[in-house]
């Protein structure tokens, strides 16, 4: 039988040659975890330098086009909350995981935030509305 799971690159592969997904996975792509923050004079300033606010939620824009009603969206190790986007709203929490590693910002404060890695935080959510 054909497998009804596809892992692909999206850098290599247009999300959308595969038509609406029931699951997707975004594990330490929704970030900039580079090493250091070389010619920044903070973490903060390269993260939102190399992957600003907007970029992440243009992305999750994308995601969410990509995702079926009713379909599960997984994101583990970004930089920002999911619940400050816009496109959460469509969204109900299902899950949470513990250990995202990567910096967090905080979009409204804009600041960097301390994160417990053994708290358990959101992570899995299903697509309750479409635009």
């Amino acid at each position: 039988p054909e497998s009804k799971i596809y892992f692909f690159n999206g850098i290599e592969t247009n999300i959308d040659v595969y038509g609406e997904y029931d699951v997707i996975f975004a594990n330490s792509v929704l970030c900039f975890h580079g090493s250091g923050n070389a010619g920044f004079a903070s973490m903060y300033e390269a993260i939102t330098t190399r992957f600003p606010f907007e970029d992440f939620e243009s992305t999750l824009l994308t995601l969410d086009a990509s995702l079926k009603e009713g379909g599960l969206l997984a994101i583990v190790n970004s930089n920002y909350e999911f619940g400050d986007s816009n496109v959460s709203r469509r969204y109900e929490a299902v899950a949470q995981c513990e250990g995202n590693f990567v910096p967090k910002v905080d979009a409204e404060k804009k600041m960097l935030v301390e994160l417990d890695m053994k708290v358990r935080r959101d992570c899995v959510w299903v697509k309750t509305a479409s635009i």
